[in-house]
């Protein structure tokens, strides 16, 4: 859907267009169950805090975390509806401000229980590992596509982006790292890479582990 079809439709349609997730019905209502269980989850373990923090008030946490949800179905909702080849011409750029963002953490990031994981938004805490991540899938994506007929040749490619990407992150998160190499070797075995150069991302993974 091009920018001035979503235009139109959110203009004729707005409750489908921001609340209506486009793609596989199976996995909307995998996605909805887990929002429905993040609340209760939340909800559960945010009472002592809620004490400690704003005087008992139970429902501020699980309030907050239904208004930051509310955001994400929204953008899921409309990002559902783009083109996809708009996220293929622009993986790589989204993958290198990720990393920026990633870089800059380590030197003005705020220290939170020891570790610099968060750039500060002033209205709240941005964790700049997450945006790195979203952009290698992105990329991973693109060059999967890219050598679809050969996919040997996109072994190397995303090896060297995934290690750039976690390079700067194995030291204050080993545990998104970890996350990075398993999403990153899904996708290659999904993307019928070689089983013996998938197996490589593996080992990495392992000696990361041991390293770190």
């Amino acid at each position: 859907m091009s920018i001035k079809e979503m235009i139109g439709a959110a203009i004729s349609n707005p409750l489908t267009f921001f609340f209506r997730i486009e793609g596989d019905r199976q996995l909307r209502w995998v996605f909805a169950v887990l929002v429905a269980l993040s609340v209760l989850f939340i909800t559960s373990s945010t009472t002592v805090l809620a004490y400690q923090k704003h005087s008992g008030d139970l429902t501020h946490y699980p309030i907050t975390h239904c208004v930051l949800l509310l955001a994400s179905w929204v953008s899921c909702a409309v990002i559902s509806k783009m083109d996809p080849k708009v996220f293929n011409r622009y993986a790589i750029f989204m993958c290198l401000a990720g990393l920026a963002l990633v870089v800059m953490t380590m030197f003005i990031g705020v220290e939170i229980n020891g570790s610099r994981r968060w750039l500060s938004l002033g209205f709240a805490n941005l964790q700049s590992s997450e945006v790195a991540k979203i952009g290698l899938i992105f990329y991973v994506a693109k060059v999967l596509s890219v050598h679809r007929n050969d996919t040997k040749k996109a072994f190397l490619p995303i090896m060297v982006m995934t290690a750039v990407v976690c390079g700067p992150i194995v030291t204050e998160n080993l545990s998104t790292v970890m996350l990075i190499l398993f999403t990153v070797f899904s996708m290659m075995f999904i993307g019928k890479v070689p089983l013996k150069y998938t197996l490589g991302l593996v080992l990495v993974g392992l000696l990361i582990g041991y390293i770190v």
